[in-house]
């Protein structure tokens, strides 16, 4: 019985450790999209044909996407 419990507080605290590696893991790589994200952000807002593209490139997928759902019928419109 002494030995279950044992095991069972061991299983606990490595899942703990598994928890608290995943937090840090899971911060670094945010942390790292962030500032990476941030500084093509700046590269792209300096050039002016970048933000014209962008600009192209989203009037052309929301146009896409309501010519599909245009065509597409009604779908699951109705049902639960």
């Amino acid at each position: 019985l002494a030995a279950s419990s044992f095991a069972l507080s061991a299983i606990r605290y490595v899942g703990a450790a598994y928890g608290a590696v995943f937090v840090v893991i899971a911060t670094v790589l945010d942390l790292t999209y962030g500032i990476a994200g941030g500084l093509v952000r700046d590269a792209l807002i300096r050039n002016g044909r970048a933000v014209r593209r962008s600009r192209l490139v989203a009037g052309l997928s929301y146009l896409a996407l309501g010519g599909y759902t245009a065509v597409s019928g009604q779908g699951s419109q109705g049902k639960a």
